[in-house]
């Protein structure tokens, strides 16, 4: 009876030896790891499956501060139960799931991606990553913004290419010509115009903007639903930021 109790002694303490030693060979493999989620720009943190925070990189304590014996609905929304929005069920059935989330407590809107993480036990974590897209979402909103006017406006506006081609054309645009704005795009300004005007009128001075000059002149110009109207034309060169001209505007009233 004794030498079978030593023997599962031994078996015991022969476990435990084996355990530290796997622990410590995971060690390099777990530094080099939290090194690098360390040094990226993009938040990182890693949870559980009952939702407790096992890491948060520096970008994320930055943000919403320690995140220690934290819940992570506790940390990242003040909450006291399970976010009903929340996609852990998803990644720990072994799905990647990529989403938006705004932040009231930074203000910040970031682009989500949740993964599921193995563990050296064989268990399943969750780890996610947080890019910050708050400008970009603000330039969104611009863009969208300026096209709402744009197509609001009475003034007939289009945008083309060094190429001649129609990049953009807003509603009056098309309304005058009774087109709908995806036949217009892609089209070359001497299909819609007419060979005569194109050659005689429009391209000189489409070449003379494209050079870098602003141009202003006044002309009759037949359009195929409301008629003959003469036209105060405006063409307005665009200028990328590496300081090419690659399109220019045109505005008609």
């Amino acid at each position: 009876m004794k030498n079978n109790q030593k023997s599962k002694a031994q078996l015991i303490a022969e476990l435990e030896v084996l355990q530290k030693q796997a622990k410590e060979d995971l060690h390099p493999e777990r530094d080099i790891l939290t090194n690098i989620f360390k040094a990226m720009t993009d938040g990182v943190y890693i949870v559980d499956q009952e939702f407790n925070i096992e890491y948060v990189n520096p970008v994320l304590v930055k943000d919403f501060g320690n995140y220690q014996n934290r819940k992570c609905y506790e940390y990242f929304h003040q909450r006291s139960e399970v976010c009903t929005w929340c996609k852990n069920k998803d990644v720990f059935a072994g799905k990647t799931v990529r989403w938006e989330w705004y932040s009231e407590k930074t203000k910040k809107t970031y682009d989500l991606i949740d993964t599921p993480l193995k563990n050296s036990d064989g268990s399943i974590s969750k780890l996610e990553i947080f890019r910050d897209i708050t400008k970009q979402k603000k330039a969104e909103e611009i863009l969208g913004l300026s096209k709402r006017v744009l197509e609001a406006s009475p003034n007939h506006i289009s945008v083309i290419g060094t190429d001649f081609k129609y990049k953009y054309v807003n509603n009056a645009y098309t309304m005058a010509h009774d087109l709908d704005a995806k036949h217009i795009t892609g089209m070359y300004v001497v299909d819609l115009l007419g060979k005569q005007i194109f050659e005689t009128l429009v391209k000189p001075l489409l070449n003379k903007c494209f050079s870098g000059e602003e141009i202003h002149y006044e002309s009759w110009f037949t359009f195929k639903k409301i008629g003959s109207r003469f036209m105060s034309v405006r063409y307005l060169p665009l200028i990328t930021e590496k300081g090419h001209i690659d399109s220019l505007v045109v505005i008609s009233q």
